[in-house]
């Protein structure tokens, strides 16, 4: 509510390292949108497949959720591979797509 006061074109919704608590994100971005305001969800690329972030994309789409950070995002320490996506242009041009 004290954001609310500032008036921001769209709340911005982070998660947790690799891509963790994003059921959270999508919890709360779906909050913020049913106190009236926008929201705009990150999503990463690091740890996912195009079937995980497609997977993803659908719930956002279900929930009419038009407005990504898309970004690259960090691997946790010791979290191995960094996935299907190497950089965030790979992933935006996947979202188009």
């Amino acid at each position: 509510n004290k954001l609310a006061e500032l008036q921001p074109k769209y709340f911005s919704v982070t998660f947790g390292a690799g891509g963790t608590t994003q059921q959270g994100t999508l919890d709360t971005v779906v909050d913020i949108r049913r106190e009236g305001f926008e929201a705009a969800p990150h999503l990463s690329c690091v740890g996912g497949t195009r079937d995980s972030i497609r997977q993803i994309l659908q719930q956002y789409q279900a929930h009419d959720i038009r407005r990504l950070v898309a970004l690259r995002g960090d691997l946790p320490s010791g979290y191995g591979m960094g996935g299907e996506f190497r950089y965030a242009n790979e992933l935006v041009e996947f979202i188009r797509a």
